[in-house]
């Protein structure tokens, strides 16, 4: 490995714990469905490219892929004359349109399974994590400093609406003051956060007329909140509250997944953070367009070569 890679955490086959819940999502017969599956997924299996595909820099897996919104990975250790070598691990996948710029901070990485969680630090230092769809073919190249496109996605296990009576009081003066001032800020920049945004909110002074600055009443139900988990090798399982922006069906064998697309952070407001989450038609209630919802999810992101420029 190349010392500019970005540092890694060793997981033992106890802290990655494999994807038996993640294949509950679709069947309750595990053992006989998803074999059946991953034989029938080979003959329309797609081969991503890795970031490098120079012959000389080759991963010592295969991966195959697919092009449905909802599909198999199946990862394969080859041998150096390019021959199936052992099957090493399958797991499910969504495709999202959704990206973000990040860089690979830290890989919490288990070698028998070649599959690993990145810890992904956006441009205004968001902190995510979530499951490589594509480590085994690009673990080998990933850089630290690099910034990467990464599109995410998840399985949800349950969605449900968010409880929107629920509120919380701002009565804190400095707490109210910078309250009223970013909002008073956005709205005089068409709700765009200027580049020096913190310099104006402690120059901002309220009009006479308005003092004293009343509390606020904040609704919980409406926010956008993401909290990665806190165990090792698990942070890619994750609580979240999001606004539904999209929404469609999908099929995977027979069985009927809904798709929504959830912002799921607006720290940044001209960059949103939104998932392509699918969630078990059997496991969602009334949901529509613009409503907010609360999920548990596995989060996934993908580094395709083709988004990098």
């Amino acid at each position: 490995m190349s010392n500019n890679q970005p540092d890694t955490i060793l997981l033992n086959c106890d802290q990655a714990v494999g994807h038996a819940d993640h294949w509950a999502c679709f069947t309750n017969d595990i053992s006989s469905d998803v074999p059946k599956w991953l034989n029938e997924h080979i003959d329309n299996a797609t081969i991503p490219t890795p970031l490098d595909d120079n012959d000389n820099a080759k991963s010592p897996y295969i991966l195959l892929s697919g092009n449905a919104p909802i599909h198999i990975n199946q990862t394969i250790e080859i041998n150096d004359d390019g021959k199936p070598k052992r099957f090493v691990n399958a797991f499910p996948c969504v495709n999202s349109p959704y990206g973000q710029w990040v860089q690979i901070e830290s890989i919490y990485q288990c070698d028998d399974k070649a599959e690993a969680i990145l810890r992904l630090k956006m441009d205004d230092g968001t902190i995510l994590y979530a499951f490589d769809q594509f480590y085994a073919i690009n673990a080998p190249f990933y850089q630290k400093n690099q910034r990467y496109r990464i599109n995410l996605s998840a399985f949800a296990y349950d969605v449900k609406p968010s409880n929107r009576s629920e509120v919380i009081v701002v009565d804190q003066p400095e707490a109210i003051r910078y309250h009223r001032a970013f909002n008073d800020i956005l709205a005089k920049n068409n709700n765009v956060a200027p580049p020096d945004l913190e310099a104006q909110i402690a120059k901002w002074q309220p009009d006479p007329a308005d003092l004293p600055l009343q509390p606020i009443e904040i609704n919980v139900g409406n926010m956008c909140a993401y909290l990665f988990g806190d165990t090792i090798g698990q942070q890619d399982e994750a609580w979240c509250q999001g606004q539904v922006v999209g929404k469609q069906v999908a099929t995977f064998k027979g069985v009927e997944f809904t798709l929504l697309d959830v912002v799921i952070l607006r720290e940044s407001l001209d960059n949103p953070v939104a998932v392509r989450i699918a969630v078990n038609s059997n496991n969602i209630g009334k949901v529509e367009v613009n409503d907010y919802i609360q999920a548990n999810i596995w989060l996934q992101g993908t580094i395709f070569k083709e988004n990098q420029n």
